[in-house]
């Protein structure tokens, strides 16, 4: 069962932003896309705290 719990790995992760389910800002490809696998995704409330998070992991942001 351990095995179906994903590795937070920063730089292949997803963020939705607040309630919004039309985009996700991958931090694989540097830009936002349009499906995202739950069990990766990271929910933030608003574009800063995403560019805040992403800021301090080193990763690009929007």
């Amino acid at each position: 069962m351990m095995d179906d719990i994903p590795v937070f790995n920063p730089s292949r992760w997803f963020w939705r932003i607040g309630d919004d389910t039309s985009r996700y800002w991958s931090s694989e490809v540097s830009a936002y896309v349009t499906e995202a696998n739950p069990l990766n995704t990271t929910c933030v409330p608003d574009e800063a705290q995403l560019i805040a998070v992403l800021t301090n992991l080193g990763l690009a942001h929007p």
